[in-house]
């Protein structure tokens, strides 16, 4: 009989859609009806979400009007497909299942679809730069997909609370989602612009959910972030040759697996129709085995961090926090940092080592073929791994002298993380529950990079902490007060630590990104009126930023930072959403905002972000030239709008 009426819904839906007019509405009522179904016990539904939008952005990169280029403007949509199963036992979920499809595409480039990871190739003995492909179709992919089952009816448990156990890719958060969020795979085309749907796929893991008492739930959650363990060729890849001990085993090893534990108590000792207390304390382990500082697995972390965060409401007033710090450390590796490179010498292709130089101070020749090559070769691997080594003369062959470099070497040390944040909002509700006042602030700890001394990015390999906040899969632009510009997605306002000293390499600054180094404060405003015939919501907000610890200033001049702090006051932020609901299930929303730069950006004018920034600065005459025109970070107002549709059927 049900499939029977579903055969009839379909017949409907064909029918009303060839008519148009009244008989498209007749068909999106006809397959809202058909989406959702009953067989016995078995529940069904589905939902599609579809979301075309456009952004436009000025100044996000460098704060510069002077670089033309610093402009963004793009189409895109997202479509979501979303199905779910239920079984029911009375008015109880025995087991539920959720997936959801998801294609989404910048109109015009193809190459926004889908991204491989990178991969890196070798020319002779020489590792090159690493590169990406692009898949050009508009291709579909699995963004969510649960099972979830009671325990209770599993085993036949009719007196203990209700008990679960979900398996699968699915959301997961502690607090707010700054200790640990979801945003386990976000869409890197959304640095830059507010989005509140970026993350195209969860973290797969399990959880273990359910009742101690009617007011105390539990949730205990596992993930498996990075698994380098599941093939022959993963655990047999040569990754290791330059750790010390490691050059006649050179494998990386079975049990490199980054794995993520979190628990967290839900306990809710009041709650009615206007009155709410609630707490939430949790905790998290994360076990990396490979973090990449100069190579890949040069270092590895575990990380711990425990937070409280709480919500409480009576009648009109709002008020909610979160606070966590972190505990665990980073393990760098002793390493030998001599590699296999190329050079151009006289227009000829010439492998050299990059730390084994000969008596006029020249990058030693990498021939391994010829014999003098090959004592070469010996001389260099079998020199003894210690910093004790760097710029000592290391053997001869014939009349050439070899000699380690002042950097070769690396030795072994650690890093203690003591990381802390905290942040808190509150709010009023007035006329009825159609306007809202909040404000909010927050301060997360900051450092410089434990593994890149200002002074020597060469030689940090000393035991020390990192003070700075760690968040882990984190996206949070705000509650009750909303950024659009520099919380949320990393990499959006450029926050670049100080410049180190120049080295041999990687001479551009670290740079924040995400919920660390801030102190912040704001407010916003909710409109949200109940007498007018279209639903809408207005809600203008405005942030203030420092850091809260202060970096040095750079000196374009002289290229490099100076021994004086840089004005910590980031700058003010200045948002304002907006949507209203022009048909039923279907929405028109718009976000937009400026960053006006503080004093903090004046006195780190002209800093490089990158290494082809570092190119145009070394260049760069500085006394002849106007430097307000050079592509390097400014001063100037950064802005951004997003405008789209959004359509549920």
């Amino acid at each position: 009989m049900q499939q029977t009426r579903m055969f009839y819904r379909i017949l409907l839906i064909i029918f009303s859609v060839g008519l148009g007019g009244n008989g498209s509405i007749m068909a999106m009522a006809a397959i809202k009806e058909a989406m959702t179904f009953s067989w016995g016990a078995l529940h069904g539904r589905a939902l599609i979400k579809y979301r075309p939008e456009s952004f436009y952005a000025r100044n996000m990169n460098l704060l510069n009007n002077n670089v033309s280029s610093d402009r963004q403007f793009f189409n895109r949509h997202t479509l979501d497909i979303n199905i779910g199963l239920d079984v029911k036992i009375g008015d109880k979920n025995a087991a539920e299942f959720f997936m959801t499809y998801r294609n989404k595409a910048n109109w015009g480039n193809a190459e926004t679809v889908a991204v491989t990871t990178e991969a890196a190739t070798t020319i002779l003995e020489s590792v090159q730069a690493p590169h990406r492909h692009f898949l050009t179709k508009n291709v579909i992919w699995i963004r969510e997909l649960w099972l979830k089952f009671s325990i209770n009816e599993a085993l036949n448990i009719s007196f203990a609370p209700e008990q679960y156990f979900m398996l699968g890719y699915f959301p997961f958060e502690l607090g707010r989602g700054i200790a640990l969020g979801s945003a386990y795979a976000v869409n890197p085309g959304l640095l830059g612009f507010y989005s509140n749907n970026t993350i195209d796929q969860f973290a797969p893991g399990f959880l273990f959910t359910g009742g101690v008492w009617d007011s105390l739930k539990y949730d205990v959650y596992g993930a498996v972030l990075d698994n380098r363990s599941d093939s022959f060729g993963a655990t047999a890849l040569k990754i290791r040759g330059q750790e010390y001990g490691h050059r006649y085993k050179q494998d990386r090893g079975f049990g490199h697996v980054d794995y993520l534990l979190a628990a967290r108590l839900r306990w809710m000792p009041y709650k009615s129709e206007n009155e709410l207390v609630s707490f939430e304390p949790y905790a998290l382990y994360d076990h990396v085995p490979e973090q990449r500082i100069e190579f890949p697995a040069d270092a590895k972390s575990d990380l711990g961090t425990f937070g409280l965060a709480g919500e409480f409401k009576y009648y009109n007033i709002e008020f909610g926090f979160d606070t966590a710090f972190n505990v665990g450390g980073q393990h760098v590796k002793g390493w030998d940092r001599n590699r296999i490179d190329q050079e151009n010498r006289a227009g000829v292709f010439t492998l050299i080592n990059t730390q084994v130089l000969d008596q006029n101070g020249v990058k030693a020749i990498y021939d391994p073929n010829s014999a003098a090559g090959k004592e070469v070769k010996k001389i260099i691997e079998n020199s003894a791994q210690d910093q004790s080594q760097n710029g000592k003369f290391i053997g001869q062959v014939g009349d050439l002298e070899l000699f380690n470099s002042d950097h070769r070497f690396t030795n072994p040390y650690n890093n203690k993380f003591e990381g802390w944040m905290a942040i808190a909002d509150a709010a009023y509700w007035f006329c009825d529950r159609s306007m809202r006042v909040a404000t909010m602030a927050g301060v997360a700890s900051g450092d410089q990079d434990p593994n890149r001394d200002i002074n020597d990015p060469l030689d940090s390999n000393v035991d020390g902490n990192y003070k700075g906040f760690i968040p882990l899969q984190e996206i949070y632009s705000g509650n009750r007060v909303k950024s659009a510009l520099l919380l949320g997605n990393p990499g959006k306002i450029p926050r670049p630590l100080t410049t180190p000293r120049p080295g041999l390499f990687d001479i551009v600054p670290s740079s924040d990104a995400g919920f660390t180094n801030l102190v912040f404060t704001g407010g916003s405003y909710l409109w949200t009126p109940k007498w007018v015939c279209k639903r809408f919501n207005v809600q203008p907000n405005i942030i203030a930023y420092w850091q809260q610890r202060a970096t040095n200033k750079f000196d374009i001049k002289t290229k490099m930072s100076l021994p004086e702090l840089a004005s910590r006051y980031l700058g003010l932020e200045i948002n304002t959403f907006f949507d209203i609901e022009l048909l039923k299930d279907f929405k028109l929303y718009a976000v937009g905002g400026a960053f006006i730069p503080g004093s903090h950006y004046k006195d780190i004018k002209g800093k490089p972000l990158n290494k082809d920034q570092q190119r145009i600065l070394d260049r760069l005459d500085v006394t002849g030239v106007d430097t307000d025109n050079v592509p390097l970070l400014g001063t100037d107002t950064a802005y951004t709008i997003n405008i789209g549709l959004e359509y549920r059927f």
